[in-house]
Formats: C-alpha cells, sequence, structure tokens
C-alpha cells in the first residue's frame, strides 16, 4: 500500500499541469460534455497507468516476501480498491495546486492526511489476512447492516443494544 501511495503521489503534479500549461484544459471546460466526465476519465487514465500495475504485480511480490495464497488475494483486492481512491483524492489535490508554480510540497501536504484512512484500511487487513484473522470486517459487503446484525461491521461482539455497558468497555468504574 505504501509503494502504491508513493506512486500515485510521484505523479500527481502532472495530471492535469500540462493541459493547464498548453490551454487543453480551458478548451475541455468549453466542451458540452459535464466536465466531472472529463476529470474522471483523466483520473482513470491516471489509475491505470499507476495503480493497474501494482495491482498486477501485487501476486508476484507477494510470493517474494513469502505471503500465502489467502493474504495475496486480499492483498490484490485491497490494491484493487484503495488505488482508485487514492488516485481520485490526489485529482482534487492536483486541481487545488494547479495554479502553482511548485506545488510539489503543498501538495504532499494536502493530500498526505487525507490518504492515511485508505493506507490503513489496506495494511489492515491485509495484517489481518497474515495473521489468519477474519477480513469481513475491513471489506465492504455491499450492503447496510441493521441492528444486530454484525456481518460486514468492525463490532465483532455483535449489536451494542443487546450488551450491557461493562461488557462493551465504554464506561470505567469510577
Amino acid at each position: 500500500m505504501v509503494a502504491a501511495l508513493l506512486s500515485v503521489l510521484l505523479s500527481l503534479d502532472h495530471l492535469f499541469r500540462h493541459d493547464f500549461d498548453d490551454g487543453t484544459l480551458e478548451q475541455l471546460v468549453l466542451q458540452p460534455q459535464p466536465l466531472f466526465l472529463l476529470v474522471l476519465a483523466k483520473t482513470l487514465a491516471h489509475w491505470v497507468l499507476t495503480g493497474l500495475p501494482l495491482v498486477l504485480l501485487a501476486p508476484i511480490l507477494g510470493v517474494m516476501v513469502h505471503l500465502d495464497g489467502n493474504s495475496i488475494a486480499v492483498l490484490c483486492l485491497t490494491l484493487l480498491i484503495g488505488t482508485p481512491v487514492l488516485s481520485l483524492i490526489g485529482s482534487i489535490g492536483a486541481a487545488l495546486t494547479l495554479g502553482l508554480r511548485s506545488a510539489g510540497v503543498l501538495l504532499s501536504l494536502l493530500i498526505i492526511p487525507l490518504y492515511i484512512p485508505v493506507l490503513i484500511f489496506g495494511t489492515g487487513t491485509v495484517a489481518a489476512a497474515t495473521e489468519g484473522a477474519p477480513v469481513g470486517a475491513y471489506v465492504p459487503d455491499g450492503g447496510v447492516s441493521g441492528p444486530g446484525d454484525n456481518t460486514g461491521t468492525i463490532c465483532s461482539r455483535g449489536s451494542a443494544e443487546n450488551q450491557p455497558v461493562e461488557q462493551l468497555g465504554i464506561i470505567d468504574d469510577v
């Protein structure tokens, strides 16, 4: 996940820079297509060049560091989820620092705090898979869980409504 963060971070400064310098970005704004689709297409192209190679190389790198098959699958899944998010967050930072001459350091200061949750998600999921723990709490299941249904939630003891406060460890004895 750290390699994905660094590869995205190194190439973000030039995501919109060349289009801004030669006036292509102004012409894109004037197009009848929605601007968010054009930005999404550029971000997708950025992800294909920076994130997708890491996703494809992850099984080989996983074997090199002696991960088991389940951990390699989880690593590929987290990279497949996390690298597009890194590109999307980075495109916001690149757009914000577009008018500056040397925006590399400011861009890093702006987006690294936003990258930290993605980094925690990726490393936590792979670490849980390596230890043999269930990773269902980290990987979204596509649905919203209701009371009493603890699938896909981080709380592993069940619903908080059904347990006394002392068992949850929220309130210490005073």
